[in-house]
């Protein structure tokens, strides 16, 4: 007679090990800090994915939020991240809405979209004697650049252009309410290398 203990007890096993095996996976947990929101605006269709892409937060947009835009500039070429999941235990810069990275760091003309605007939260990057008021009035994006070492890049500029103009369209935001730091704040200066007058030239002047 053929022993069958030697099978029921390898049987046993491998089930055994199946189980434990389908209970790992349930219980292995998902990613801790999800991959930043990246925009490619250039390359999508006027008021097409790209708008999905912005406007689709996770806290619904109020429309009479967002009165003006800042423009600031990292003052570093190294690459940081802005967070889409609100922590900043890791190397970011968490108090702009929107980051436009250098051609050295990702894809020339990526817009990374972060957390303070998915959750449609305050900015934290104003300075000068109203910054409260831009902080919580103000869409803050900011140029991974130093315009006091070099210009700014095709693609920076033109994702920079673009990104304001549906952010204009949007909220109604007048040329007047676009502003630079400097704006805001009296004390900053602006980089020799930044075209002032080709880009008051480029925003919208009317927003109906």
């Amino acid at each position: 007679m053929v022993n069958r203990r030697p099978l029921i007890v390898l049987g046993s096993l491998i089930t055994a090990m199946t189980f434990s095996s389908g209970v790992l996976l349930v219980l292995e947990p998902g990613p801790i800090n999800p991959p930043p929101s990246v925009i490619n605006l250039s390359a999508q269709a006027a008021f097409g994915r790209a708008d999905t892409a912005l406007f689709d937060t996770s806290k619904p947009i109020s429309g009479d939020r967002w009165k003006a835009i800042v423009v600031y500039e990292s003052g570093s070429l190294d690459g940081f991240s802005i967070g889409t999941d609100g922590q900043s235990n890791h190397r970011e810069a968490p108090d702009y809405h929107f980051l436009i990275r250098s051609d050295h760091h990702g894809s020339p003309g990526t817009i990374q979209r972060g957390f303070r605007w998915n959750q449609q939260k305050n900015g934290s990057c104003a300075t000068g004697p109203y910054h409260h008021w831009y902080n919580q009035n103000s869409i803050g994006i900011c140029l991974m650049a130093d315009s006091n070492r070099q210009a700014l890049t095709v693609s920076q500029k033109r994702s920079l252009i673009t990104l304001i103009h549906r952010l204009q369209q949007r909220f109604h935001i007048r040329p007047g309410h676009v502003l630079l730091q400097r704006d805001v704040d009296s004390t900053i200066s602006i980089g020799k290398h930044f075209p002032v007058a080709w880009f008051r030239g480029q925003l919208l002047a009317d927003t109906p």
